[in-house]
């Protein structure tokens, strides 16, 4: 199976602690208190969760309406905030194989920002 693809158009930052949440056989028990919401540009949901109690992320999944769920470690939060604000366009890309989901930008240009330093 070929890699997935969808493009995130908007998100919006969720602050709010759960405990115990199971996401399918391969992510249950699954504690954060973050997470982003991004809608992709088929209209359908890309949820980032940022846990707190696991060293290693389990799989990321898609349920039956097309959605995708993935998880980061708690300490990958600011980098995922800082490309969805100061990146564009960016990916989301399901990788079959591992069964995780990465972010990426698009193509830019070097040297791309406000001056040099």
């Amino acid at each position: 199976m070929a890699t997935q693809t969808k493009e995130i158009i908007t998100y919006s930052i969720r602050i709010d602690g759960h405990v115990g949440w199971n996401f399918g056989s391969g992510a249950r028990g699954v504690d954060f208190d973050h997470w982003i919401y991004c809608v992709a540009a088929d209209k359908k949901a890309v949820k980032l969760f940022f846990l707190t109690n696991r060293e290693e992320p389990p799989k990321s999944s898609v349920d039956s309406k097309g959605n995708w769920y993935t998880f980061f470690k708690k300490d990958q939060y600011v980098y995922c905030l800082d490309l969805l604000r100061n990146e564009m366009p960016i990916w989301a890309d399901l990788d079959p194989d591992n069964g995780r989901i990465a972010l990426r930008t698009g193509s830019e240009p070097i040297g791309e920002g406000p001056g040099e330093f």
